[in-house]
């Protein structure tokens, strides 16, 4: 890869007909992929980089975001993973 996949806010995944984002939420980093059984996965910073080149190998069509979110959208985001998270609890409970 060619940037800096720190600085960035998110990137968006796509292969065959599948899309998922990988998105920087405050200071966290997030995989929002709705194939993931346990919800939202936190990926480290460490592991953004080298997980982002494993999808394009895979043979992921890898977008990078750009623009900002206000805190406002970034509050509803956190809600919804949250909630899913809870909701995903309690199917297993």
């Amino acid at each position: 890869m060619d940037i800096d996949p720190l600085s960035e806010i998110g990137f968006i995944m796509n292969i065959q007909s599948h899309w998922f984002t990988i998105r920087r939420i405050q200071s966290n980093w997030w995989n929002l992929n709705s194939s993931n059984e346990e919800g939202p996965v936190l990926i480290s910073p460490f592991y953004l980089s080298a997980y982002l080149y494993e999808l394009h190998v895979q043979g992921h069509s890898v977008f990078v975001a750009k623009g900002s979110l206000t805190s406002t959208h970034t509050t509803m985001m956190m809600m919804m993973m949250m909630m899913m998270m809870m909701m995903m609890m309690i199917a297993v409970w």
